[in-house]
């Protein structure tokens, strides 16, 4: 699963993966990657919104900054609807492997 937050590259991201795997020659691997929206809640208002809604109003170097460091999303983004820079992420931070099958042919 790939955080939209995270704004990874996906075909950058598999050719990354299948240089990691060139190796392991005796294995037939695929690749299901999804990708997961970010939500954002604001702590003071409760009001929720999706960060590709904000990262229009962004800055290309503010947004490479939240690629890098998430934590700083604060610094650069309001809620859309109080204003308040106290939010939370509810999903779509971050890379998580869910799960590994070996393939039988």
């Amino acid at each position: 699963m790939l955080g939209e937050l995270q704004q990874i590259d996906v075909p950058a991201f598999k050719l990354a993966l299948k240089e990691l795997i060139k190796e392991q020659q005796t294995y037939k691997i695929k690749f299901k990657i999804k990708e997961e929206k970010a939500k954002l809640r604001c702590r003071a208002c409760g009001f929720e919104w999706l960060f590709s809604k904000t990262k229009e109003k962004l800055s290309e170097q503010d947004s490479e900054l939240i690629h890098f460091v998430p934590e700083v999303a604060h610094a650069y983004m309001r809620c859309p609807k109080c204003k308040s820079p106290d939010f939370e992420i509810i999903k779509g931070r971050g890379v998580q492997i869910e799960s590994i099958e070996e393939i039988s042919e």
